[in-house]
């Protein structure tokens, strides 16, 4: 049980067929008869544009969706800010980020 739990299936397998070489041939070393083939990679797929239409399509709708119940709900607000205004002050702010309006600010 404890075997099953701590040696891969590749091992075992690589063990039992080593014991069984071995007791045809003792004469062969333990070390030589193992190999462990390496799985081979897989090949790479060509670009599709398909795939990314998938990855890129819904945060694009989500990040749409969230922005057009914003302005829907602050079409009759007078207190809450739209995305437009939000647009308006991010541009200004980023425009010049560093800007002092003086030597406290």
């Amino acid at each position: 049980m404890v075997s099953a739990v701590f040696h891969s299936p590749l091992e075992a397998a690589a063990e039992a067929a080593a014991a069984t070489r071995n007791a045809a041939s003792p004469a062969k070393p333990l070390a030589a008869d193992i190999k462990l083939a390496a799985a081979p990679k897989p090949p790479r797929q060509a670009f599709v544009g398909r795939e990314w239409l998938m990855r890129l399509l819904p945060p694009i709708l989500g990040l749409s969706l969230l922005i057009g119940v914003w302005a829907l709900l602050t079409l009759k607000s007078t207190g809450f800010p739209t995305p437009g205004m939000t647009f308006d002050a991010a541009v200004k702010l980023f425009a010049d980020p560093f800007y002092s309006k003086g030597p406290n600010d």
